[in-house]
């Protein structure tokens, strides 16, 4: 197809499988470009010709095929790099939260959960022997003053 005319197309088959074809390598190439990641590039690539198959209405009244992959390319490309970027972001934002069951606390119930937990969980290296009584069943009466204190 030229650039000077309009698309009409089903994008069904033998036409997608044409699309691709003719429009594929240049794609790779842009979006390789793009993400310096093999990986990412062959998924990008795949997600196009994808949304292509699944709404070939995208194509209707298109002038210029080939533009108008590369613009659907890079804004795929775009919203990949967007995405990592706040994932990463909020990783580090949760990293910088994590807080140590040990740590002091300003509010008396975590202070008292803390407490508990600590005393349940006891020292946390204190040799062979001490760790194996960790593992000893306590009695039930032993755990009932320890629920309601």
């Amino acid at each position: 197809m030229t650039a000077r005319r309009v698309i009409q197309t089903n994008m069904r088959g033998p036409e997608l499988r044409r699309f691709y074809d003719e429009h594929a390598q240049r794609l790779y190439a842009f979006l390789l470009n793009l993400t310096r990641d093999e990986a990412d590039t062959r998924d990008l690539l795949q997600d196009v010709f994808v949304k292509l198959a699944r709404d070939p209405g995208l194509l209707n009244g298109v002038r210029d095929e080939r533009a108008f992959l590369i613009r659907l390319a890079h804004n795929a490309a775009i919203d990949l790099i967007r995405r990592r970027g706040t994932r990463d972001k909020t990783r580090e934002q949760f990293a910088a939260e994590i807080i140590s069951p040990f740590a002091p606390a300003s509010d008396p119930d975590e202070q008292t959960f803390r407490a508990a937990l600590a005393k349940l969980i006891g020292p946390r290296d204190t040799g062979e022997a001490d760790r194996s009584k960790s593992f000893v069943p306590q009695p039930r009466s032993e755990r009932a003053e320890f629920m309601a204190a």
